[in-house]
């Protein structure tokens, strides 16, 4: 898939992406995309990758359209929005032009299939830094070993004991830490954290627009629930960005970063910027 895209140079020695592979069905408000807002406040070159759900109510596509987006922008659209505000979206259907023979009949089977694990791997922009979550635990180290093969420079792989391709509040979460060249393991634990949302019903949305609402509310200090899953997620890029030197002082620059404003002023500054 990475031979055969179309492929954008970028002019940073380091760019970031964050996202999951799905095929969950879940019904949860969209994650990685608000840890990409997060990761831009933070001062982070974000190349977010993403598609429209194969399985669940709202894709990282299907959110940002919503939020207003033109998914069909120009690869300089792309450059000069990373380059001015840190963060940049790259549709994978405009970058892997083989997708759309695959695409509906990925909608038809409703179900994870090999695709979800491939598009992580496949970020156009060449992302040397990858923060992904995979739809099951036995996934964690062959991702982690891919991605090393892949020359990434660093890497959190992580799987939630409750099912999420997420860092989850409700439970521990199984984490591999690709840095320099070696895959560490770790166990987060959401009691580190000092969370008081324990529901992951609260997350739950009906549509890419109620997506949109949940997490405006989040960064609007809102929403607990959702301030407090997108920090706990925010937490290992901005480790693995050498940012921060731990998971709990990442959780807390991103808990800050959403708490002054900043995190909803790049949401405000990407849905608004014209190249």
């Amino acid at each position: 898939m990475r031979k055969n895209s179309k492929s954008i140079d970028v002019n940073h020695n380091q760019v970031i992406d964050c996202c999951g592979t799905g095929g969950l069905g879940k019904k949860m408000i969209n994650v990685s995309t608000s840890v990409s807002f997060v990761l831009a406040a933070a001062g982070l070159k974000v190349a977010k990758h993403g598609n429209r759900t194969a399985t669940g109510k709202s894709g990282s596509a299907d959110f940002l359209e919503a939020a207003g987006i033109n998914l069909n922008e120009s690869s300089k659209y792309f450059s000069d929005s990373l380059d001015k505000i840190g963060l940049g979206f790259l549709f994978a259907q405009n970058h892997h032009p083989g997708m759309k023979y695959v695409m509906e009949a990925r909608r038809i089977l409703g179900k994870k299939t090999i695709f979800n694990l491939l598009g992580p791997l496949s970020n156009p922009a060449g992302a040397n830094i990858q923060s992904i979550g995979v739809f099951h635990g036995k996934w964690i180290k062959p991702v982690g070993e891919a991605l090393r093969n892949l020359n990434c420079k660093a890497a959190a792989i992580f799987h939630s004991d409750d099912g999420l391709d997420e860092i989850s509040f409700s439970s521990k979460t199984q984490l591999i830490e690709l840095s320099k060249s070696e895959l560490i393991t770790h166990e987060i634990d959401p009691k580190a954290f000092n969370i008081k949302s324990k529901n992951l019903s609260d997350l739950e949305i009906d549509s890419p627009q109620d997506s949109v609402r949940k997490v405006i509310d989040s960064f609007e200090n809102k929403f607990l629930p959702g301030k407090e899953i997108i920090s706990l997620n925010a937490a290992p890029a901005l480790k693995i960005s050498c940012v921060v030197d731990n998971f709990e002082d990442g959780y807390d620059l991103a808990y800050e970063l959403i708490s002054s404003g900043k995190a909803l002023e790049k949401f405000d500054e990407f849905i608004n910027f014209k190249s």
